[in-house]
């Protein structure tokens, strides 16, 4: 028996002008460097955030207690991140030749 061809869904991206690039570009910048700074002070066991990079951290509108360790903080930095990576969008494949299945109440309405 020859193997049955898979059909992958094709990927695409939102469209953005080269200044919504630049700066989704540079704000992931920033948070990878605060990142390694962070992780840096939670290898040494530090448990506090210093202030330099909280008010780095409030100007990419992320807000948090000074009370709270750099894991904590590493993990809301992760959440913002998501925000600024690209997301692909599903396109479907159009197909040819044939006819699309109508839903299973019309089929036991026609029977």
């Amino acid at each position: 028996m020859a193997p049955r061809p898979r059909s992958l869904t094709p990927l695409t991206w939102e469209q953005e002008t080269r200044h919504q690039r630049a700066s989704r570009r540079d704000r992931l910048l920033l948070l990878d460097q605060v990142l390694t700074v962070l992780e840096e002070l939670n290898l040494r066991g530090e448990t506090l955030v210093p202030a330099g990079i909280h008010e780095v951290l409030t100007r990419c509108g992320i807000t948090c207690p000074f009370t709270d360790p750099p894991a904590a903080v590493i993990d809301r930095v992760l959440n913002e991140q998501g925000d600024y990576l690209l997301h692909p969008v599903a396109v479907r494949p159009k197909v040819r030749g044939r006819r699309p299945v109508p839903p299973p109440s019309r089929l036991v309405a026609a029977g």
